[in-house]
């Protein structure tokens, strides 16, 4: 959702610039938040992470106030989506089977 507007040289450095668009809502309700996940491939972790094992891609920080119920649709914003490699990867793997045991 975010986009890049640019990059500007500061400090001697460069940073880069984004916008995100603007949406009118209220935060999402956790029995809106779970399936919505869940339909997409998701499995919830722990501590507001949710993990896709199909394609290694964790969401952190999606909690209610960073996930917008917009009336028919809802929007992450702000949560982290991370494409997981190596010992993340290894360690989100072992996370979602203790999460699998947990909930038996």
């Amino acid at each position: 959702m975010n986009r890049l507007d640019g990059f500007v040289k500061r400090g001697g450095g460069l940073q880069a610039v984004t916008s995100q668009p603007i949406f009118e809502g209220i935060p999402a309700a956790l029995r809106k938040i779970t399936p919505w996940f869940q339909n997409r491939g998701f499995e919830f972790i722990r501590s507001w992470a949710w993990f896709r094992p199909v394609d290694s891609l964790a969401v952190f920080d999606a909690w209610m106030d960073r996930v917008m119920d917009v009336g028919d649709q809802l929007v992450p914003f702000d949560a982290i989506p991370v494409r997981a490699a190596g010992n993340l990867l290894t360690e989100l793997h072992a996370a979602l089977e203790h999460a699998r045991k947990s909930s038996l």
